[in-house]
């Protein structure tokens, strides 16, 4: 490989190392909202750096057919350190930010679908158990008097 294909494979991994940099932040911030027990919190961290090997995978073969050289650890660490650097506090501030939007949304959903769907529906099923419950009591109290005149 020349150099310009080295170039363009360590620009490549300075480009994965941004982008496994915002992952980790994105999944830091949401490990930070959801507060997972230890093991979902093991298994989430398996998942992120099964992810990112994959990412890494990818990149290596993208860029230069999967060839290890330490241009490409340079790169990832790299792209890392550029992105907490320059960026990981501004995303990480929109990220929170971004979840807070969300979960207002989602809790105005919430309120629009249990005052619009399920109360009026909650309201019509009380309002018929009321004689459900009145006749149930009618033939009840009547098997009853029957059985009290057969006993007699």
């Amino acid at each position: 490989m020349g150099d310009s294909g080295q170039a363009a494979t360590f620009l490549l991994t300075i480009a994965a190392g941004l982008v496994l940099g915002l992952a980790f932040d994105f999944y830091r911030v949401m490990c930070g909202i959801f507060r997972l027990r230890w093991i979902v919190m093991a298994i989430t961290d398996l998942i992120y750096w099964l992810v990112s090997t994959a990412v890494v995978f990818f990149t290596l073969i993208a860029g230069n057919w999967g060839e290890m050289r330490f241009y490409v650890f340079i790169g990832l660490v790299t792209g890392g350190a550029v992105y907490y650097r320059f960026f990981s506090k501004m995303v990480i501030r929109f990220l929170r930010w971004l979840m807070r939007l969300v979960i207002k949304v989602l809790g105005s959903v919430k309120k629009v679908v249990l005052h619009v769907l399920i109360a009026p529906i909650v309201w019509v099923v009380r309002k018929l158990i009321k004689p459900v419950r009145r006749m149930i009591k009618r033939i009840l109290s009547s098997y009853r008097s029957a059985n009290d005149n057969l006993s007699k």
